[in-house]
């Protein structure tokens, strides 16, 4: 009898457990998303004196960011013309310290400020001791 009142409550702890524990739970997600963020407000050109200043932003890019493209010209592959990133969407999928990320997002154009149609970039983005970064190379289709 004692059996049967003890296994319903230990079912719930073992429950809570396996969802607040490594890769994948909510509170990973979570960070992912506040990573996403991060890198997303770093991909403005515009600093906060209000001038364009693409090694401003591209310094802050490489903060949040690894796996720098070998390819010199990277900077001119995400901000020509393109003022800032909009991220809309995402869907994400945790396997460790590894995420994959499904991205919809449009971008602001620097001359004419008008935003272009929405795009989808699939990438990762990978755990490191102080938080998420964004693999650099695979969101701008690079190497």
């Amino acid at each position: 009898m004692l059996v049967r009142r003890l296994i319903p409550p230990l079912l719930i702890v073992l429950l809570l457990v396996g969802c607040s524990s490594g890769g994948g739970g909510p509170s990973a997600t979570v960070e992912v998303e506040a990573a996403l963020r991060a890198f997303e407000k770093a991909t403005n050109v515009v600093n906060e004196q209000g001038e364009y200043d693409v090694s401003w932003a591209r310094e802050n890019v490489l903060k949040l960011s690894y796996n720098k493209p070998s390819n010199a010209f990277w900077s001119l592959a995400m901000w020509l013309q393109t003022e800032r990133y909009i991220f809309k969407d995402w869907t994400i999928s945790i396997d460790g310290s590894r995420a994959t990320v499904v991205l919809t997002y449009s971008t602001v154009n620097s001359v004419d400020k008008t935003e272009r149609p929405p795009g989808v970039k699939t990438f990762t983005m990978q755990k490191f001791g102080d938080g998420w970064r964004v693999n650099l190379a695979e969101f701008l289709d690079l190497d």
